[in-house]
């Protein structure tokens, strides 16, 4: 079977890891689009990855385009390869298939890789849930072979479950991000060090790989220790965003527990 062709339109976070992922496979060939050359020298040294500085109309000579592109330019992008032969995909959680659909009559979908990308971290793609969607049973075909090449699982989904994902996981990975965040800056301005809680944060992950989140669940929140909370509401009384952050979590998770 011959190699697919594959083209990724954007060179940020996720075109670049889309990059190092398909270009592990020998039956992968990865072109690069850039507008602007921008972190393509990270990848300058994966084999099977050609980049160009160019993210105009392209030629009919890809098997699969993946736009890596923002949500608000993915039908932009698409409309400039509407003539295009090839299987056009975009690569966002939250935006529809239509998106594409509108603006191609056929040979469009989804590859939505449920991950958080950042260009300096390495990944293992084969972990990678990849969440796909096309407008014919033979590209969702296509796609479920890209995505296997590379070792990683295939899910295929709508886009309205797609959109639901793509929301729990704002939930579980920018939320409980933005609550380190904040602990690191209340521990600094204590002059007390954020480091010590890694052990604490890491095995709360490992947990919920063995156990569901809400088997798990400690604190004074859930035993229903009133004398703490209110401690600690006293502690932060200081740092208002804080403060009303705890104490609506606290609310939720007594409402939760309360029902069991």
């Amino acid at each position: 079977m011959k190699a697919i062709k594959l083209g990724i339109i954007g060179s940020g976070n996720l075109g670049v890891h889309l990059c190092r992922a398909f270009s592990s496979s020998n039956d992968i060939d990865v072109t690069l689009f850039s507008r602007s050359g921008q972190n393509t020298g990270l990848i300058n040294d994966l084999k099977n990855v050609v980049i160009e500085i160019d993210q105009g109309p392209l030629t009919n000579e890809y098997d699969v385009l993946i736009l890596a592109v923002n949500d608000s330019s993915i039908q932009d992008v698409a409309a400039q390869n509407k003539e295009n032969g090839a299987l056009v995909l975009h690569a966002s959680g939250s935006t529809d298939i239509s998106a594409i659909g509108a603006v191609r009559e056929k040979d469009y979908g989804v590859i939505y890789p449920l991950q958080t990308f950042h260009i300096e971290n390495e990944l293992t793609y084969a972990d990678i849930p990849f969440l796909i969607e096309a407008d014919s049973v033979r590209n969702l075909a296509l796609i479920t072979r890209l995505v296997e090449l590379i070792g990683a699982k295939v899910h295929i989904m709508s886009s309205e479950n797609r959109r639901i994902m793509h929301l729990s996981a704002v939930i579980v990975n920018n939320f409980s991000n933005h609550l380190y965040a904040l602990s690191e800056l209340f521990l600094t301005s204590k002059d007390l060090p954020f480091d010590l809680l890694l052990p604490l944060i890491n095995e709360t992950a490992n947990g919920i790989g063995q156990r569901r989140p809400s088997e798990i669940q400690t604190g004074p929140a859930k035993r229903g220790d009133k004398q703490t909370i209110e401690r600690h509401l006293y502690m932060l009384k200081e740092n208002s965003d804080l403060k009303k952050i705890y104490h609506q979590m606290t609310l939720s998770i007594e409402a939760l527990y309360r029902k069991r």
